[in-house]
């Protein structure tokens, strides 16, 4: 897996603290270093990607969706009721 070094990025740590300017290595899957406060992270080998300011956070997950919530874009179901070809699992 390959190296990549971000830099001139905002890191956005996810633990509560606000983002930071700083350096993110990561290493195959893994984030192998995060520097900040003008600290440099040593790029041996690695891809350089310049951020140019942006934002870099870590990898989001949907925690919270209604996959059988009543209404899409697509078309809404009056009175919050599923269509009967729908699993009755799923019917309200």
């Amino acid at each position: 897996m390959p190296r990549i070094l971000f830099r001139d990025v905002k890191v956005f740590d996810g633990t509560g603290n606000r983002p930071f300017p700083g350096e993110v290595l990561v290493d195959g899957e893994r984030i192998a270093a995060v520097a900040g406060g003008g600290e440099q992270i040593e790029g041996d080998g690695a891809t350089i990607v310049a951020g140019h300011g942006g934002f870099l956070i870590p990898g989001l997950v949907e925690a919270h969706a209604h996959l059988t919530w009543p209404s899409s874009v697509g078309r809404v179901f009056q009175g919050l009721q599923l269509p009967l070809e729908a699993p009755a699992c799923c019917r309200l």
